[in-house]
């Protein structure tokens, strides 16, 4: 490639730039300036953050002496507290960035949710968790058919669903609507919240407003289908995430699938494959249609070109990337913006974790997952019974938007041109 001057920047620009930039590059067309001094790239590490390898009832004071009982759902608020949907106890738990374990909701007696006092209130079987950016806590409460608010200052108040009434959703007022089993949640920029429902087979949106529409799944069973989402079957949802430009992202635990609805509605596999249909003949006499093999080993590459085993939980980075609980293979996965596949916790080995190397460290049945605002990943490892947390490895939205800056009235040298546009890099 020819080599071309690269033009000074004005020392005022430069300050400017400088300011702008903090540890980020200047590239400016296929040249690019080093990084800045100093900038250093950490590698994740893990550590256990929560529970003691043992199986019991939650014990407030520091969470790794902690037993914790077996719930799945996890969630992250934007101040880096954790937060466990411990389902066989009916509590939830919060876990302090000091480390320090608190229940936040629920007696602890399975039973009927009560409107006031987050702690007053009897809870049955939590499958879902999630944390606005307002600091309000959506649970869902399975057994009782709803999805519960308790807001900041600890007031629990049913925010969709029917107290004890089990059926398949309906589009109107959230409250109005029942569910058969309220599942994972998600919720986006705009503060509505997404519920799966496994048993109905569909995922649905509850609006800021608390309006109720189903925005995947057609209620049938079967393997998803390319095309409209609330046309597509599902056998099995168990995951949702939704990313910072509202595309969905939904785990279908027995298809061994993840698909993905983009803001026009329309449904794609992006992680996951399934081997064709072939015929088993027996002579000339007998044949028969046998099912293409649809889960397996993960492999790193194209994310459709791999199999999975059970996907259970997903959670999404600031830069779009999707991380998936690949439950029966024991590990924790990354599918980048590019649709490539590629593991980056666990070893594939069933066993307790063990802290330092992510890729070195065993997990037994990861489930659920939780992205802080740092970018550190928790993941939930019901067969051990406690919490890890992996730093440095997602990664966050540019903080400079638009991506890119134009800058005219430089000085230029040789025949490089007029004025360039400087692209702006996060620098990691």
């Amino acid at each position: 490639m020819k080599q071309v001057p690269i033009p000074k920047l004005p020392q005022k620009v430069a300050r400017v730039a400088s300011t702008l930039l903090g540890s980020c590059v200047i590239a400016m067309g296929a040249v690019a300036l080093p990084s800045p001094a100093g900038a250093t790239t950490q590698s994740p590490e893990l550590s256990i953050v929560a529970g003691n390898g043992t199986q019991g009832l939650p014990a407030p004071g520091p969470a790794t002496d902690s037993p914790l009982f077996g719930g799945e759902a996890i969630a992250s608020d934007d101040s880096g507290n954790l937060y466990i949907a411990d389902d066989n106890a009916h509590v939830i738990e919060k876990v302090d960035t000091s480390g320090n374990l608190t229940i936040v909701a629920g007696t602890g007696d399975r039973g009927t949710p009560t409107e006031g006092p987050a702690l007053s209130s009897d809870l049955k079987n939590l499958n879902g968790i999630v944390v606005d950016h307002s600091g309000n806590i959506f649970v869902s409460d399975a057994e009782n058919r709803v999805v519960e608010k308790i807001t900041a200052q600890g007031t629990l108040s049913v925010y969709a669903g029917i107290v004890g009434v089990e059926d398949s959703p309906v589009p109107g007022p959230a409250t109005q609507s029942p569910f058969k089993n309220p599942g994972a949640l998600a919720v986006d920029a705009s503060g509505n919240l997404y519920v799966v429902d496994d048993s109905s087979r569909v995922v649905v949106r509850v609006s800021s407003n608390g309006t109720l529409s189903v925005v995947a799944g057609s209620g049938n069973y079967g393997y998803p289908a390319q095309g409209p989402a609330t046309s597509s079957p599902f056998r099995n949802p168990s995951g949702v995430a939704v990313d910072s430009t509202g595309n969905l992202y939904i785990a279908d635990k027995t298809s061994h699938v993840i698909a993905k609805v983009d803001t026009s509605g329309d449904l794609s596999i992006v992680a996951g494959k399934k081997d064709p249909d072939h015929q088993i003949c027996y002579g000339s006499y007998f044949c028969y249609t046998a099912p293409g093999i649809e889960y397996g080993t993960e492999t790193a590459g194209p994310a459709t070109s791999s199999f999975l085993y059970r996907p259970t939980f997903l959670a999404v980075d600031g830069a779009g990337n999707v991380f998936l609980s690949d439950q029966e293979n024991n590990v924790v996965s990354k599918l980048d913006t590019s649709g490539n596949l590629s593991i980056v916790v666990g070893t594939g080995n069933g066993g307790s974790p063990t802290a330092g190397d992510p890729l070195a460290s065993n997990l037994d049945r990861p489930t659920g997952l939780a992205l802080d605002a740092t970018g550190s990943l928790f993941i939930n490892n019901t067969g051990s019974h406690v919490i890890v947390k992996v730093t440095n490895i997602g990664e966050l939205a540019s903080p400079l938007t638009p991506s890119s800056v134009s800058i005219s009235n430089i000085p230029t040298s040789g025949t490089y041109g007029a004025s360039f546009t400087p692209v702006f890099f996060n620098h990691r």
